[in-house]
Formats: C-alpha cells, sequence, structure tokens
C-alpha cells in the first residue's frame, strides 16, 4: 500500500510542477506580447536629419524629417533615403524582437 500512495505523492509532486511550469510560460508569453505591443524603435540615419519610428511588427508608426531635407534632395533620393532609415529601424526592431522570443524560451532577458 505504502508503493501506490508514494507512487500518487510523486505524481501530485510532477501535476504541481507541471501547473507551475505551465503559469510561468503563460507569464513569459504575455510578458513577450506586452513588449511587442509597446515596442517602438527609432534610428536616426547616419546625419539625422530623418528619424523613422517602428512598432514591434516593424510598421512605420512615425517619421521625422529635418527643416528643408525634401528641397536639398530630389523626390527620388528622398525615397531612398526615407527607405533606408525606415530599414535601418526594422534591423532594430527585428534585435528586440528576437530577444523577445528568447525571454518567452527563458533564454534571456529583452531588456538586453
Amino acid at each position: 500500500m505504502s508503493d501506490v500512495v508514494a507512487a500518487a505523492e510523486a505524481a501530485g509532486r510532477r501535476v504541481q510542477q507541471v501547473l507551475a511550469d505551465s503559469a510561468e510560460l503563460s507569464a513569459r508569453f504575455e510578458r513577450a506580447i506586452r513588449d511587442l505591443d509597446t515596442m517602438r524603435v527609432r534610428r536616426p540615419s547616419e546625419d539625422e536629419t530623418i528619424v523613422p519610428e517602428v512598432d514591434g511588427l516593424g510598421r512605420l508608426t512615425g517619421l521625422w524629417l529635418a527643416d528643408g531635407l525634401c528641397t536639398r534632395l530630389s523626390g527620388e533620393e528622398l525615397g531612398a533615403a526615407i527607405t533606408a532609415a525606415i530599414n535601418a529601424s526594422n534591423v532594430d526592431a527585428g534585435e528586440r524582437r528576437e530577444a523577445i522570443s528568447r525571454s518567452i524560451a527563458g533564454d534571456d532577458d529583452p531588456g538586453d
């Protein structure tokens, strides 16, 4: 009878551990979703005349252009410069998304 009781107690401990692990994983997912929802990344262009802002999904949420920039560059040059700046911001956002993904697995802190 004691073997049955011991086995039942061991099974109960395993169930409790699975429940605790599940709660921790759920909390990590909630933090990841919050971090993605609130993420905003701004990386100015090298000359700091263009500052795009992207969100956690890489969508453009803001764009600031230096005064007079539109008259100094042709439309084609301006478009290329804006696109390059947005792409750079998306690289930074991608790195942050990777850190968030690692945090779900418990491998890293998204603040790194």
